[in-house]
C-alpha cells in the first residue's frame, strides 16, 4: 500500500528525525513545546498529499495528525502530573514511550488500510513510471526501502535504549558500550540491507562477526547478558521493520 509507506516515512521523520533531542525535554516542562511538535508531525503528514491524493488519503492524513496530537498530550499530562508528585519511573517512562509508539503505528496501519478500500491514491507521474523507467524500480518500492533504513537508525535505536533502560550495567561496562549506538545502528542498517537483497543468511554473520570482536569481553557475565540481550533486540527490531513494510508497503 501507497498510503501505508508514506504514514510510515511521515511518522518516522516527523517523530523521530524533526524531534530534535532539545525539544523532546522541553515537552516535559510545557505542553505549548508538545504543540509545536504536534504541528511538525502535521506538516510532514500532510506533505505526503504531494506524492499521493484522494479524498479517503487526505482523511488518513487528517486522522494520523489529530491522533498524534492527543495521545502525545494525554502522555504527556500523565508524565508530568506523575513527575510533580515524584512517583514517576524509568519503568513507567519507558511503559508510556511503548503504549505511545504501538497506539501510533496502529492507528496508521488501520487508517492505511480505510484508505486503501476506499480507493488506491493518485501517486505522482513522476514515482509510479518515470523513476521506474530509469532505474527499473517503482519510485513508491523506493520510499519503501527508504522508510527501511530511516527507521533502523534513530528510531530503532531510540526503542532498544527505552526497552533496555532498566538494566543497570556498571561503570565498566558502560566504557566498553561507549560506542554502541552507532555500531547498533550500523549493524541494523547492515542486516536491513542483506534482507533486502535477499541474503538471509547473512545476517547470521553479521551477529558472528560482532561477537567475534567482543569474545574476550564474554568473560564478564554482567557484559555479556547486556550484549547479549541488546544485540538480540537489535537484530529483532531489524526483521520486524522489514516485515512489516515488505508486507504492508509499497
Amino acid at each position: 500500500m501507497k498510503e501505508y509507506t508514506l504514514l510510515m516515512l511521515a511518522h518516522m521523520l516527523g517523530d523521530y528525525y524533526f524531534q530534535p533531542q532539545c525539544l523532546a525535554k522541553l515537552k516535559s516542562r510545557n505542553t505549548l513545546y508538545v504543540l509545536i511538535h504536534a504541528g511538525i508531525y502535521a506538516a510532514v503528514m500532510f506533505s505526503t498529499l504531494l506524492l499521493c491524493y484522494s479524498n479517503a488519503y487526505l482523511y488518513a492524513v487528517a486522522a494520523c495528525a489529530v491522533t498524534h496530537a492527543v495521545i502525545d498530550i494525554v502522555k504527556q499530562l500523565i508524565l508530568n502530573g506523575a513527575a510533580k508528585r515524584g512517583s514517576l519511573t524509568v519503568k513507567q517512562d519507558r511503559a508510556a514511550y511503548l503504549i505511545d509508539q504501538v497506539l501510533h503505528l496502529s492507528i496508521i496501519l488501520a487508517v492505511s488500510f480505510t484508505s486503501a478500500f476506499y480507493g488506491e491514491g493518485r501517486g505522482i507521474e513522476f514515482l509510479q513510471k518515470d523513476i521506474k523507467n530509469l532505474v527499473g524500480i517503482d519510485g513508491f518500492a523506493m520510499l519503501s526501502i527508504l522508510t527501511m533504513l530511516l527507521a533502523v537508525l534513530k528510531p530503532a535505536n531510540v526503542f532498544v535504549q527505552k526497552v533496555l533502560v532498566t538494566e543497570k550495567p556498571d561503570e565498566k561496562v558502560k566504557t566498553r558500550l561507549k560506542h554502541g549506538g552507532c555500531i547498533g545502528s550500523l549493524e541494523r542498517f547492515i542486516i536491513i540491507c542483506m534482507l533486502l537483497l535477499g541474503q538471509y543468511s547473512a545476517v547470521a554473520l553479521v551477529f558472528t562477526a560482532k561477537s567475534i570482536v567482543r569474545f574476550k569481553d564474554f568473560e564478564d557475565r554482567s557484559f555479556a547478558e547486556y550484549y547479549l540481550y541488546g544485540t538480540l533486540l537489535s537484530v529483532a527490531v531489524s526483521i520486524a521493520l522489514f516485515a512489516l513494510l515488505k508486507i504492508f508497503g509499497a
